[in-house]
């Protein structure tokens, strides 16, 4: 309607995913507009059923088969465009480089200064391999559309090289946090929320959903996730006292996630007052985050009576170590 109060004829977009495409070819059909959907070849190939959707809407599909085919070109040629036609085009963007004032009225909808914000970040291939879009944690100062390093995500829509500047803004100030979040675990999540509500998410959607996992358990008031629950498909194996039998069933879905080396080798902060270079505390950052996940899964394994016995809880292989004292313990007492 905006387009249409201000006298433009078309409308263009870009997209990856192709859900903002079939949103605004919805629109643009029911208000009469022509609209141009640039969109890479690639995704284009992932999003086959969106693409047919756009075009059954009468929309105009633009297939960018150059470059890296995905939505880094798509998103330039759709800049080209409009700024060849900006009397006669108006551009919705699907990305956050989006034209005045519309950044503004976004942040302005869903600001709330009392609050912070969650941002899960995604990792394909694990962050060593350099093959995620991990963008908030992992990249370094650069610029929009430069030559920049490609990202890998599972997920059309995530597969960006980039973040905007005042998610990092808010990053700095602290306010808001970032977290990592594997295309395995997101696929996981999936796959648990559609068997247990009936509901098909978006993979975007799917990496969020996997970090309640981690998150759910930290909230006040016992609050958890369904996801969580111990029908899923991750099974926390209880610790009833029997540790053998335990630690084995522990240690095999330690395993299986490939977070059994926190525990084998454990996990050390750097000594105070030694110099480190970003490489090396990026490196220590993930080593503490992996070792945080594993005490999650440990600390759900024991009630709070068996909680209250672990004197220090600083890394998952001093817990693991601590349970097996709490065990000879038992033992003791029961001889």
């Amino acid at each position: 309607m905006w387009a249409k109060k201000l006298g433009k004829e078309k409308i263009i977009a870009e997209t990856d995913g192709g859900q903002h495409g079939v949103a605004i070819a919805t629109i643009c059909a029911r208000l009469g507009l022509k609209y141009i959907i640039y969109m890479g070849a690639q995704d284009l190939e992932r999003q086959a059923l969106n693409m047919f959707r756009m075009k059954l809407l009468g929309a105009e599909v633009r297939p960018i088969d150059f470059g890296t085919a995905e939505q880094q070109d798509a998103t330039s040629e759709a800049i080209q465009d409009w700024e060849t036609n900006l009397k006669t085009t108006h551009f919705i963007f699907g990305s956050d480089v989006d034209q005045h004032p519309y950044p503004i009225m976004a942040r302005k909808f869903v600001e709330n200064k009392k609050i912070g914000f969650f941002e899960v970040k995604v990792v394909a291939c694990g962050v060593d391999s350099g093959e995620h879009a991990t963008t908030s944690t992992q990249r370094v100062v650069g610029v929009f559309h430069g030559q920049i390093i490609g990202p890998q995500s599972t997920s059309a829509g995530l597969d960006n090289r980039d973040v905007g500047p005042e998610h990092v803004f808010l990053k700095n100030l602290e306010r808001d946090e970032y977290y990592r979040i594997t295309d395995k675990e997101a696929r996981e999540a999936f796959e648990r929320l559609f068997k247990l509500e009936g509901i098909i998410p978006a993979l975007e959607t799917s990496y969020a959903l996997a970090y309640l996992e981690i998150l759910c358990p930290t909230l006040p008031n016992g609050a958890k996730s369904k996801m969580s629950d111990e029908n899923t498909l991750t099974q926390i194996p209880k610790f009833d006292g029997h540790y053998d039998h335990w630690s084995e069933l522990m240690e095999n879905l330690l395993r299986a996630k490939g977070l059994w080396n926190m525990i084998a080798d454990g996990f050390q902060e750097a000594p105070p007052g030694i110099g480190l270079t970003p490489a090396q505390k990026k490196q220590i950052e993930d080593k503490r985050q992996i070792d945080h996940q594993v005490k999650h899964y440990l600390f759900q394994a024991i009630d709070r009576t068996i909680f209250e016995q672990i004197l220090d809880p600083r890394t998952s292989k001093i817990v693991w170590e601590s349970m097996k004292k709490i065990r000879r313990s038992s033992e003791e007492m029961r001889t």
